[in-house]
């Protein structure tokens, strides 16, 4: 799927577009609010500064992709490939980490506040590749 198209139907208030192959789009600063993108393909893609408030990024393939200054607030990441992503800044707030792999993410830092915000990582490999199994609710 070409990015131009998504973002048209988009913008014309289509939500679902799991499984689309959108690697190496660049969706910087993007608001993509509420959008399905489950199971989708988004390695190497730019999402810098984007908005992904309510997304469903599950099982999607985010490796190697540009995730800095994002906003993920409620998303579900669960089962998600974010193998070597860029997260400077990134975002976290009641983000679904469950079965993620986070496994050399760069700039990654979970931080008190993110535990505030209800971050749930359950058997998620860590950037470090240490597995974490606990809840922050």
């Amino acid at each position: 799927m070409q990015v131009e198209e998504m973002l048209k139907r988009y913008a014309n208030g289509e939500r679902d577009f799991s499984g689309a192959n959108l690697s190496s789009a660049n969706l910087e600063q993007a608001n993509l609010t509420g959008i399905n993108l489950k199971e989708s393909n988004l390695s190497n893609a730019n999402l810098s500064g984007a908005c992904l408030l309510d997304a469903d990024l599950s099982k999607s393939n985010l490796e190697g992709a540009n995730l800095s200054y994002t906003s993920f607030h409620r998303a579900n990441l669960r089962g998600a490939n974010l193998m070597g992503a860029e997260m400077f800044d990134t975002t976290l707030s009641f983000v679904d980490f469950t079965q993620a792999n986070l496994r050399n993410a760069k700039s990654f830092q979970v931080s008190p506040r993110s535990h505030d915000q209800g971050t749930v990582f359950e058997n998620t490999i860590m950037p470090d590749g240490a597995l974490e199994t606990c809840y922050w609710v």
